[in-house]
């Protein structure tokens, strides 16, 4: 009996999904068994101005039910729309995913300036329960460069350079997480130029909280990944109006795309806080830790804007013995992070190394990695020997903070990014 009600909701849940798709959309779907197949049938409706492709789904699995589900993609080669109705037989590039659905009702994004127009798209059947329950097409003003794409983490993290529509960064925006924007820049210069002084500004000991001049900094190890909160952008920008500190022409123009975006604000009474956190990455990074340094800055993303996360990282870091907090000090020091004077920070990058791998990987990483921050730190002998007898609770804190981020967000480190090209290659950003 439980089975008829169970295979009478879902057809019933299909059925809706197909009645609520409206007449002027160029899109149809349909729902099948935990899978779903979408088509274009009015090419003429997609506009020749940049535009998104939206497919909203709803899904509900455990942590257990991970593993990606296949998404084909079908496009035209051109990414003229007035081709679509006639390439689907000659001009078509048929793009292979792993496809990892997230919790709840979500949304995958699709931009013109990365392909083609979208011909077809099948989602295969996986586990847990999978829903289809809208596509449109929005479209967007052409050239406006301060409204980020609007993407998820796997799209981000391949999207070619040679579709930015910067030749020197690109703006982004998470598409499970509005508040969260990302500038990924083709260089470390180009990086640097927009945010080593910031980097300095917030977090850098022996710099927190005043503004570096270029020739001071300029020769100092700067981050190739970065994160900001609200707070802190809106303290840099309105430090250096009132000191008419001269900032660089990346620095007014990163300030403008903040601005525009409400993660700061102008007020009366100057530059304020709004809401959001702002991720950067240099696109130099090229090597196989890509991955885990989005996982990375991601986790301080949310961390930033998730007052209930920040209180359940800090509730299991207060728990750990002293002897781990020295050893994590020493190292984080040791990398000129501001943890001596600035206990939040250490709480926020603790998580983010402990989330950033799987479990099973943290004991290796942390004795090896940090572990060696610590050795070059001359860590104290009670934290070194603390660390040599209890590698494995690393990989028991990992798997608690795993556990806590996937209840809030949706995500662990198995499932971050949304859509992986199968057959994937190093480096991530060609």
């Amino acid at each position: 009996m439980k089975r008829f009600w169970g295979v009478l909701f879902f057809v019933s849940m299909c059925f809706c999904a197909a009645a609520q798709q409206p007449a002027g959309n160029p899109y149809s779907w349909e729902n099948r068994a935990k899978g779903a197949f979408i088509q274009l049938r009015s090419p003429e409706k997609i506009p020749d101005e940049p535009w998104t492709l939206i497919v909203h789904y709803r899904y509900q699995g455990s942590m257990e039910e991970l593993a990606p589900r296949d998404l084909v993609l079908v496009t035209n080669s051109s990414s003229s729309s007035s081709q679509s109705s006639q390439s689907q037989s000659i001009n078509t590039v048929t793009e292979s995913f792993d496809f990892y659905p997230k919790n709840g009702s979500r949304s995958l994004f699709f931009n013109s300036e990365r392909r083609g127009t979208p011909l077809s798209l099948r989602i295969e059947s996986g586990a847990g329960n999978f829903l289809v329950t809208g596509v449109e097409v929005q479209k967007r003003a052409a050239g406006k460069l301060n409204e980020p794409l609007t993407t998820d983490l796997g799209t981000m993290l391949y999207y070619p350079r040679s579709r930015w529509r910067n030749r020197e960064y690109e703006f982004f925006r998470l598409n499970h997480e509005p508040r969260i924007l990302y500038i990924v820049s083709a260089s470390h210069a180009v990086q640097s130029a927009f945010l080593r002084r910031l980097a300095f500004f917030v977090e850098k000991r022996g710099f927190a909280g005043r503004l570096a001049r270029d020739e001071e900094i300029k020769d100092l190890r700067d981050w190739g990944a970065h994160d900001y909160r609200s707070a802190d952008l809106a303290r840099f920008f309105q430090k250096a109006e009132n000191e008419k500190f001269p900032l660089n022409r990346k620095e007014l123009l990163l300030r403008e795309l903040l601005l525009a975006n409400g993660i700061i604000r102008r007020t009366r009474n100057g530059i304020e806080a709004g809401e959001g956190a702002l991720i950067g990455f240099s696109a130099e990074i090229g090597d196989d830790r890509l991955p885990a340094y989005f996982v990375h800055e991601t986790v301080h993303g949310f961390y930033f804007i998730m007052p209930a996360l920040r209180r359940a990282f800090k509730e299991s870091f207060d728990r750990y013995p002293e002897a781990e907090k020295n050893f994590l000090r020493a190292a984080f020091d040791f990398r000129e992070y501001n943890v001596l004077e600035d206990a939040d920070l250490l709480v926020n990058e603790t998580a983010a190394y402990l989330l950033q791998q799987l479990p099973a990987e943290t004991p290796k990483y942390f004795n090896d990695i940090i572990g060696y921050w610590f050795r070059m730190a001359g860590g104290s002998a009670e934290a070194s020997a603390w660390v040599k007898g209890n590698g494995a609770v690393f990989a028991r804190q990992s798997e608690e903070l795993q556990a806590k981020l996937f209840a809030l967000t949706g995500l662990r480190v198995e499932n971050f990014f949304d859509l992986l090209p199968k057959n994937r290659s190093l480096p991530m950003i060609p």
